[in-house]
C-alpha cells in the first residue's frame, strides 16, 4: 500500500463522513485498498452512494416540506427519501 499512513482509528473517524472513495484520494489510496482495511477492521460497509449529505433539524424539515414532497426534497440534496427524512 502507498500513500499517507492513518491510523485505525482515524480511518474509522474518517469514514463516519466520507466515501472509500474520497478517503482513498484523500491518502493516496485507492477506493479497494481503503474498502479492505476498514473490513479488515470490522467496520461495517455502508451501500454503494449511501453517503449523507443532508442530516436536516425537524425545523428545516418541516419548512421544507411545507412546500415540496419527500422526493422533492430527496433530490435537491442528492440524498435518497428515506435519508432525506432521517430513517435512511
Amino acid at each position: 500500500m502507498t500513500g499517507k499512513s492513518v491510523s485505525d482509528e482515524e480511518l474509522k473517524r474518517l469514514y463516519e463522513r466520507l466515501s472509500t472513495a474520497a478517503i482513498g484520494e484523500l491518502l493516496g489510496w485507492d477506493a479497494e485498498t481503503t474498502r479492505k482495511r476498514l473490513i479488515k477492521l470490522g467496520v461495517t460497509m455502508r451501500r454503494r452512494g449511501s453517503v449523507r449529505t443532508f442530516i436536516p433539524s425537524r425545523e428545516e424539515l418541516e419548512a421544507e416540506y411545507q412546500n415540496h414532497s419527500m422526493r422533492q426534497i430527496a433530490e435537491k440534496y442528492g440524498v435518497g427519501a428515506r435519508q432525506s427524512c432521517g430513517i435512511g
